[in-house]
C-alpha cells in the first residue's frame, strides 16, 4: 500500500489560541435582528482600541523544547455608563515545517467582559494561509449570537447561553482572583469562540514543585495544577500570586512558558522540526514498500496508554474495532465494501449532511459549476461519486501544506491544498449534486515515514450506506492504511472535537501490524 506525501496528510497542531468574547452592553430590544446586533462598536472587537493598558504578558510556545512561536496577552480597562469593562487581546503565532514546507498560523482573540469576568462579546481571527476565518459573538437576552464572516456571505447562528460561562481566559482569571491551594479542586466554565463551544475545565491542585523555565533555565517553586477532565489534559503551573507561569501538553511535548518580550520575539527554531513527521505513530513492523497490488485487508493491534481504542477509533463500513482488553483492540480494515450494509440505522444522513455551511459552500455558483463539470455526464449516484473523486484528484494541481483549513470556495479558486482541502471540495460538490457527504478525520499510513499521520477523507451516502472515498489517492477504494477516528458534516466548523481524538493517539499509542493480504 502506497500513499503519497505530496497528496495526503496534514498535521494537527494544537496551538489553537483561547477565544474572544465581546458582547452587547445591556441591549433590551427583543425585536433586534442578528445582523443589527453586530452593527455596534462591540460587533467587531478586532478593530476595537478602547481602554487603557493595565496588563501585558508574553509567552513562548515550544515543541520538544524548540521555539515555534509566541503568545502576546494584553488587557485594557475603560468605563461604559459608569461600569467598568475589560478588553482582553490574545495573539498566538506559530511557525514550522509541514512535510518540508514552511507553515504559519496565527490566532487573534479579543474579548469584552464585565469587571467580574462575565462575558459580553467576542471576536476571533484565524490565519493559516488563504482567507482569514473571522467570527464575532455577542451575548444577548440569555443567548449567544454568532456571526461567521464567510467568503461568499455572512452567516448567523444562535446558541444557548449559560450565565455561569466566562471569557476565553477564565481559567487564568480564576487563578489570579483566587490562587488555588494544594488539594483543592475547582471547575471553570469558559467559552472558546474559535470552536464556538462552552468548555468545562476541571482543575486539581497537586503539589508545589521546583520547575525549570525553558527560556531562562531558572528554577521556580510552582504549584502544579492538573486537568481532571476525562483523557489527557493540560498541566498548568501557577506561582504564589496565582499567575500562570507555564502550561504543558503531552501532545507532541508542547509547552507554553512566561517570557520577556525579547525572548518571545526571538527567531523561532523553524527548520529544526517538521510538525507533520513529529505527529506520527510508528507502525511495527511496517508494510512492505510499494507492493505490486494494493492490499485488500489489514489487521492492526492498537494499544493506548490512557484510553480504550474502542472509545477512540470508530467503526464504519470498512473498519471494525474489537476490544482485547481495557487498553487494546484489534482494528480490521478492508478495502472493498462488504456485501452486507453495515451502516447503523441511527447513522443515516441528517439535514446538515446535505446543507451548505461556511466550509462546504455547496450552494455557491462556483461550486455548482465545478460540480456540473466533475460528474462528466454521469447520472447514477456511484458513477457520479467516482467521477467527482477523480475530478478533484486531477484538479488540485499544487499541494500546499502552508495552510491548514481552506473552504471549498477557496479551494475551487486556488486549485491547491492538502487532504483537508480535497475533503471539503469533494463534500461540497457531492452535496451540490444531491449526495449527502461528510468529512472523516483519522490517520493514514505513509510508507516513507513508516507510520500513521493525521489525514482527512470523505464518506458519501450512496446506495443506503456511507461509502468511504479519498480524493487524495489516484485509485479507489481507499487503501487499508486508513484508520477512521471520527467524522463531521462541518456544520459547526473545524471543531477541536475533531482533532482532539487524534491528539490522544499521538505519543500515547502503539500500532502493530498483525496481518495483511
Amino acid at each position: 500500500m502506497v500513499t503519497r506525501l505530496d497528496r495526503q496528510t496534514t498535521c494537527t497542531f494544537a496551538f489553537i489560541a483561547f477565544a474572544i468574547i465581546s458582547g452587547c452592553d445591556d441591549v433590551k430590544d427583543p425585536q433586534v435582528s442578528p445582523a443589527m446586533l453586530f452593527q455596534s462598536a462591540d460587533g467587531n472587537l478586532l478593530s476595537d482600541n478602547r481602554g487603557e493598558l493595565t496588563r501585558e504578558q508574553w509567552y513562548v510556545h515550544r515543541v520538544d523544547g524548540l521555539k515555534l512561536g509566541s503568545r502576546w496577552l494584553r488587557e485594557y480597562s475603560f468605563e461604559v455608563r459608569g461600569q467598568m469593562r475589560v478588553r482582553r487581546v490574545v495573539l498566538d503565532e506559530i511557525e514550522g515545517q509541514r512535510f518540508g514546507q514552511h507553515y504559519e498560523r496565527s490566532v487573534r482573540v479579543v474579548s469584552l467582559e464585565r469587571s467580574g469576568g462575565e462575558l459580553l462579546a467576542v471576536s476571533s481571527e484565524v490565519r493559516a494561509g488563504g482567507t482569514p476565518v473571522v467570527t464575532h459573538c455577542k451575548v444577548f437576552e440569555g443567548q449567544l449570537y454568532v456571526k461567521m464572516c464567510d467568503v461568499d456571505r455572512d452567516r448567523y447562528d444562535v446558541l444557548d447561553w449559560s450565565e455561569d460561562c466566562r471569557g476565553p481566559l477564565a481559567v487564568e482569571d480564576s487563578l489570579r482572583r483566587s490562587p488555588m491551594k494544594v488539594g483543592e479542586s475547582r471547575e471553570v466554565r469558559y467559552f472558546d469562540p474559535v470552536v464556538q463551544r462552552m468548555i468545562d475545565a476541571k482543575l486539581v491542585a497537586r503539589e508545589w514543585e521546583d520547575t525549570t523555565m525553558n527560556d531562562t533555565g531558572e528554577l521556580l517553586s510552582l504549584l502544579r495544577i492538573e486537568s481532571a477532565n476525562a483523557g489527557p489534559g493540560i498541566t498548568r503551573w501557577m506561582d504564589a500570586a496565582g499567575s500562570l507561569v507555564r502550561s504543558d501538553d503531552a501532545f507532541m511535548a508542547q509547552s507554553m512558558c512566561a517570557a520577556t518580550a525579547l525572548a518571545a520575539n526571538a527567531p523561532n527554531d523553524t527548520w529544526d522540526v517538521d510538525l507533520a513527521v513529529k505527529a506520527r505513530v510508528e507502525l511495527t513492523p511496517p508494510f512492505p514498500v510499494r507492493p505490486a497490488q494494493p492490499f485488500a485487508m489489514a489487521k492492526y493491534r492498537v494499544t493506548m496508554k490512557d484510553a480504550s481504542p474502542t472509545a477512540v477509533f470508530a467503526e464504519s463500513e470498512t473498519q471494525s474495532v474489537s476490544a482485547v482488553d481495557a487498553r487494546t483492540a484489534i482494528i480490521s480494515v478492508v478495502a472493498s465494501l462488504p456485501q452486507v450494509v453495515g451502516t447503523s440505522p441511527s447513522d443515516r444522513p441528517i439535514e446538515q449532511d446535505i446543507a451548505a455551511n461556511r466550509w462546504i459552500q455547496s450552494s455557491d455558483p462556483s461550486i455548482r459549476q465545478f460540480a456540473g463539470t466533475a460528474t462528466g455526464g454521469a447520472t447514477e449516484p456511484n458513477s457520479m461519486l467516482q467521477a467527482m473523486r477523480r475530478h478533484v484528484f486531477h484538479s488540485l494541481r499544487k499541494v500546499d501544506f502552508s495552510q491548514t483549513f481552506a473552504s471549498a470556495v477557496e479551494v475551487v479558486r486556488s486549485r491547491e491544498g492538502d487532504c483537508s482541502e480535497h475533503a471539503v471540495l469533494l463534500a461540497a460538490i457531492c452535496r451540490a449534486q444531491g449526495l449527502p457527504a461528510r468529512v472523516v478525520v483519522g490517520m493514514i499510513y505513509d510508507d516513507l515515514i513508516r507510520g500513521f499521520v493525521y489525514h482527512t477523507w470523505n464518506e458519501v451516502w450512496v446506495g443506503g450506506r456511507w461509502v468511504p472515498v479519498d480524493a487524495t489517492e489516484r485509485n479507489d477504494p481507499p487503501s487499508v492504511g486508513h484508520l477512521k477516528i471520527t467524522h463531521s458534516n462541518l456544520h459547526g466548523g473545524w471543531d477541536t472535537s475533531l482533532v482532539a481524538p487524534v491528539m490522544r493517539v499521538v505519543g500515547r499509542t502503539t500500532i502493530e501490524l498483525v496481518a495483511y493480504e
